[in-house]
């Protein structure tokens, strides 16, 4: 088993802050378009829709470039979801999308 430095300690320490930077952002409904956050991917992965956009409309919300992520927990948002994805209701779809988006992007 490799020895824990102190240099290691650090890099371990400087990722951990940057993480939590980044889901400090995304808490506080940073400017993450949509379509970053829920990739193509992530939603034929976890839903029954080929994208996010598909999936609100569908919700019967309207999709606009300025979306606000907070305003989109309406009813038919959660009933949508609850039916036809993997999640159980919007923050928890919203919260897998925030950890992966951080997976994927957390270099930058």
């Amino acid at each position: 088993m490799g020895s824990v430095t102190l240099n290691s300690i650090k890099e371990f320490k400087k990722s951990l802050e940057k993480v939590d930077s980044q889901s400090k952002g995304l808490k506080s409904g940073s400017n993450i378009p949509l379509p970053d956050l829920f990739p193509d991917k992530f939603m034929k992965k976890y839903t029954d829709f080929a994208n996010i956009e598909r999936m609100l409309k569908v919700s019967g919300l309207e999709v606009t470039p300025k979306m606000n992520l907070e305003k989109l927990n309406q009813k038919s948002l959660e009933e949508t979801i609850q039916g036809r994805t993997m999640f159980n209701n919007w923050k928890e779809m919203l919260l897998k999308a925030g950890r992966e988006y951080i997976a994927t992007h957390g270099d930058e």
